[in-house]
């Protein structure tokens, strides 16, 4: 039996302080949205029945887009390494690694100078130093090419989900059960279906994606047989109050699929 109470809170950080408007500005602002599970497990002790409580913090960037340092402490913009030292404290208050989860929901290694000059090579690294649980690909991690993403995905030494997304020599696995606390949480991870209708050519050939509603639709069946604590849904993709392109699945995701406990999306820098 459990009972999940899940406390959410939107930040970023400038110069050392929280800045409330920083959610809507993502690719300005490397925003980190932090949340707290709180599970209470019912177990079965020598025929006696004991209460745990488990704190399980779930921390998440997303969009990202390669901006890794701008440089001038005195500058308005925030970055990536500014936002490490965020990280760090936060898992730490959490209880470290074990009552903490890490997830990057994509567009990670493309938008900015870092990410161009090394070709996704230095956000990977980044990723791999901060001990990242989770990345998911977004779109723009295919525009330096199917190739240059296999390697860079070889070089992770995190788990990179993606249920929707294979390439001519990667099946990226769809999802992973993580053990944290006395606790078994899935976390699926999908990319944004869409990008079939925005990268084409010789340069990104070798790679098929599918819709997500579908892919769960197949996926969760056998999550749910491994009796997770929880199942989180990472995806690179968002909530909108109107899509008639239908490029977020988010909404629709939400309504079929009431097995899953906790949304991460991305996307839309919102």
């Amino acid at each position: 039996m459990l009972t999940l109470n899940l406390k959410t809170i939107d930040s970023a950080v400038v110069h050392g302080k929280p800045d409330p408007i920083a959610r809507f500005h993502p690719v300005r602002h490397s925003a980190l949205a932090r949340g707290i599970l709180r599970l209470f497990l019912i177990i079965m002790s020598c025929g006696t029945i004991v209460a745990a409580t488990v704190d399980i913090t779930v921390l998440q960037t997303t969009d990202i887009h390669a901006h890794i340092n701008y440089g001038n402490v005195g500058e308005a913009e925030n970055d990536w390494l500014r936002l490490a030292s965020v990280v760090e404290a936060e898992r730490d208050r959490a209880g470290g690694t074990d009552h903490c989860l890490l997830i990057d929901c994509g567009d990670t290694i493309q938008g900015h100078i870092a990410g161009a000059f090394s070709r996704g090579e230095l956000p990977v690294k980044l990723l791999n130093a901060l001990q990242y649980d989770a990345w998911i690909p977004g779109n723009h991690e295919l525009e330096f090419g199917i190739t240059t993403l296999e390697s860079l995905t070889d070089a992770c030494t995190i788990p990179v989900l993606a249920a929707n997304l294979r390439t001519t020599r990667r099946n990226f696995p769809g999802y992973r059960i993580y053990h944290k606390a006395g606790t078994r949480i899935a976390v699926i991870g999908i990319t944004a279906s869409y990008l079939r209708n925005w990268l084409w050519g010789d340069r990104v050939s070798g790679y098929i994606v599918e819709n997500a509603v579908p892919v769960l639709e197949s996926l969760l069946p056998e999550i749910i047989r491994r009796e997770p604590d929880m199942i989180i849904l990472a995806i690179h993709q968002g909530l909108m109050e109107s899509d008639r392109r239908r490029v977020n699945e988010v909404r629709e995701i939400i309504n079929r699929f009431p097995q899953i406990d906790l949304v991460l999306g991305g996307h839309t820098h919102r």
